[in-house]
C-alpha cells in the first residue's frame, strides 16, 4: 500500500527500528506498532551492519569499564550471523 508516495511497510519498518534504536523496550515497541506476534516484530526489526558495529562498540566500552582499562579492542566479524558466534 502506498501512502503519500511512501510504502506503508517502509514507514512501519523505519518506525520500529527508530523505537528500538532509541532504547524503547521491545515489548513497548510491539504495542506501539501493533504487531501481533514476535515473528512480525522480527520481520520488521532488520539488523544492519551499523547495528552490529554499535553493539560491538558498546561491548568494548562495557568490558573496558569492568576491567578498569581505558579501552578494550574486540575483533568482531562483520556479519550478523558471525557476530553471534564470537
Amino acid at each position: 500500500m502506498i501512502y503519500n508516495g511512501f510504502i506503508l511497510h517502509d514507514i512501519r519498518r523505519t518506525s520500529l527500528q527508530n523505537l528500538v534504536r532509541a532504547g524503547v523496550p521491545e515489548r513497548v515497541a510491539v504495542k506501539i506498532t501493533g504487531d501481533k506476534t514476535r515473528t512480525v516484530f522480527d520481520r520488521y526489526d532488520i539488523t544492519s551492519e551499523r547495528d552490529v558495529k554499535n553493539a560491538r562498540d558498546k561491548l568494548e566500552r562495557y568490558l573496558a569499564k569492568q576491567n578498569g582499562a581505558s579501552s578494550v579492542q574486540i575483533n568482531a566479524p562483520a556479519t550478523v550471523k558471525q557476530a553471534l558466534t564470537f
